[in-house]
């Protein structure tokens, strides 16, 4: 009985915009990872104060250029990192301290050229307080003839398992099947024509009985897509309601209404003037 199983449950997006500030931004090292450390510190706050079950992460990075950040300036923020053998230069090991409470798994979308000595990765992340059951993933196309396309893109997808509610009369017999929800995260191009493909290759490679689907109750897609509400590629993954059982709904739309008034803007962060991430349901 589906009632007897968590049905509501939070989910979120997050581009924590990878190692940043640069270099050249901050040119003096001790400088940077001060404020390195505080953003890192702002990042864990807000996924707390948030309280996800479920998170989704874009630009995630290990930085083997970088030297440790765990030092001074984390413990006076009030992370005294410990952890022996974690790795000090992967951002996911650092949030996996800073948030006890998740499972995790890290991709790397691809390997960033550096003049320094020692690997660079980006890709995604996804966190969980329910079981991450399995994990897979896909390459996006990519356009190289075109400057805008210049990192590789991926699709992640976890299969979550939901727990029964706890405590509730009835709940989920003795040997009955869990229910799984599929997640998907991404981050697509700075390219619009690589965002079209990229809605294209999505629909293909999540439809029932494709390489990435595993026959979850329900899906959710989230992640940094880059494109606005109008333009072809949303329109493409998104759909009319009800007329293609393939593509998502929009959670921001469904939970909000003309009324409120909020066009729900996520960029630029310090004045938010347009809405490219995205949490999509089917």
């Amino acid at each position: 009985n589906a009632r007897h199983y968590r049905r509501s449950f939070r989910v979120m997006s997050y581009n924590i915009w990878n190692v940043n500030p640069p270099s050249w931004h901050r040119s003096k090292y001790e400088r940077r990872k001060e404020w390195y450390a505080k953003r890192m510190q702002h990042l864990a706050r807000v996924v707390k104060d948030s309280d996800p079950d479920i998170l989704g992460l874009q630009e995630v990075r290990l930085d083997e250029t970088m030297l440790s950040l765990r030092g001074e300036a984390l413990i006076q923020g009030g992370y005294p990192f410990g952890g022996s053998g974690v790795p000090e230069r992967s951002q996911v090991a650092l949030l996996a301290e800073l948030l006890p409470s998740y499972q995790f798994y890290w991709q790397p979308a691809m390997t960033l050229a550096t003049d320094s000595i020692g690997r660079q990765e980006e890709g995604l992340a996804i966190f969980s307080k329910f079981p991450i059951v399995s994990v897979r993933y896909a390459l996006l196309p990519m356009f190289p003839s075109d400057p805008s396309d210049d990192h590789q893109r991926l699709l992640l997808v976890a299969r979550i398992a939901l727990p029964p509610v706890a405590g509730e009369e009835g709940a989920r017999e003795e040997g009955a099947p869990p229910r799984h929800v599929e997640v998907v995260v991404t981050h697509w191009s700075l390219s619009e024509a690589a965002r079209l493909q990229a809605a294209e290759t999505t629909l293909d490679l999540l439809q029932p009985g494709s390489v990435l689907d595993e026959g979850a109750d329900a899906t959710i897609l989230l992640g940094d897509l880059n494109a606005e509400p109008g333009e072809a590629a949303l329109a493409k993954l998104v759909g009319a309601m009800g007329e293609d059982a393939d593509t998502f709904e929009d959670a921001f739309r469904r939970a909000s209404t003309e009324a409120t008034g909020d066009p729900g803007f996520t960029f630029p962060v310090n004045a938010p003037s347009k809405r490219i991430d995205y949490i999509l349901v089917r």
